[in-house]
């Protein structure tokens, strides 16, 4: 068995163990609020911390990122700047001691910011994203945003499923633990995507192949880059694609 061949067998089989881990995870947290805190899953109990962690974290790996390439960064900053937002409205709470509603004037702070950041350097954000797309992460971070802004609020939603299933009987607490577990699951895939960044050191080195490509075509030799990021280059291009 070929080198590389285990490479990729040892990082599925990792994966399956944290993915596995997490999943068992999310229903343990949900539980100990409702059973273990009798705290049901209010603003402060631990399933919306474990969110807001999550997503601090998913933040930071991004900004991580941007920090590395900084001749790069349109894309991910416009990334960490979605997810700056997105903590920002689980922290509305926060917020709220200022103002209610507060929460809509830091978040539009942000947008302006990561805009005005990404503009200036707007020629990279297109080869960015097509870097990104053939990165692994990808998945995860799709994955996640499906669960968290889509499916969540579809099967968490009282007026379309729990008011028919459980009819007089409807529990709020019910319905909401239900919603928070599932968007807790989805920021745990979108935490991965971000750690996954850094398992692939060769996403950078192709988003600077591509955005250095000619009129004509044809890509830079890999002009002024050192020999390691030409060899994770290679690696990059060469990897076989598990999904």
């Amino acid at each position: 068995m070929r080198c590389s061949d285990m490479i990729v067998l040892s990082n599925v089989v990792a994966e399956l163990v944290i993915l596995t881990a997490l999943t068992a995870a999310v229903p343990l947290v949900v539980s100990c609020d409702a059973c273990l805190l009798q705290d049901g899953v209010g603003e402060c109990s631990l399933t919306e911390v474990s969110q807001e962690l999550l997503l601090a974290l998913s933040m930071l790996g991004w900004l991580v990122a941007l920090s590395r390439d900084p001749e790069g960064c349109g894309f991910p900053v416009l990334v960490a700047g979605f997810l700056a937002c997105m903590l920002i409205r689980e922290l509305d709470f926060v917020f709220d001691v200022i103002s209610h509603g507060a929460w809509v004037w830091a978040a539009l702070a942000v947008v302006v910011a990561t805009l005005g950041y990404a503009w200036h350097f707007r020629s990279t954000i297109v080869p960015g994203i097509v870097a990104y797309v053939g990165n692994r992460s990808c998945t995860y971070l799709w994955i996640g945003l499906l669960f968290t802004l889509l499916f969540s609020r579809l099967y968490g939603s009282g007026a379309l499923l729990w008011t028919r299933i459980m009819g007089p009987g409807y529990n709020t607490v019910v319905k909401a633990s239900i919603q928070e577990g599932l968007e807790l699951y989805g920021y745990s895939f979108i935490a991965c995507a971000s750690c996954l960044l850094f398992r692939n050191p060769a996403f950078r080195i192709r988003a600077v192949l591509l955005s250095a490509r000619r009129p004509g075509g044809a890509c830079h030799d890999e002009q002024g880059l050192s020999t390691k990021d030409r060899k994770n280059a290679r690696c990059f291009l060469e990897r076989p694609t598990i999904l």
